[in-house]
């Protein structure tokens, strides 16, 4: 029953990259490392949230959009000319 379903674990957040060669030999400045921290954070966040006024649905529709035209793009024409052959074909066995 629906008391089987376990959902899945929380995945942890992959731990910040190391700049550094060893203990010692850090490659940025606590304050620069802080600073190209916080925009990585502002970069995700803004991409994370949509804009105001605008919902998640807007957000993921415009992204979406250009995929389905590619795929549309490449595809439909294929799809439509198999099942036109498949019909004709289903069609022509019917009169026979």
């Amino acid at each position: 029953g629906d008391s089987d379903i376990v959902p899945a674990a929380p995945r942890a957040a992959a731990p910040a990259p190391s700049l550094s060669f060893g203990e010692d030999e850090a490659l940025l400045s606590d304050h620069k490392a802080a600073s190209v921290s916080s925009a990585f954070g502002a970069l995700s966040q803004s991409i994370a949230m949509p804009a105001e006024g605008r919902t998640l649905e807007d957000v993921v529709r415009e992204l979406l959009r250009p995929l389905l035209k590619d795929w549309l793009d490449n595809h439909l024409e294929t799809i439509v000319q198999a099942r036109v052959q498949a019909e004709v074909e289903r069609l022509s066995r019917r009169r026979v």
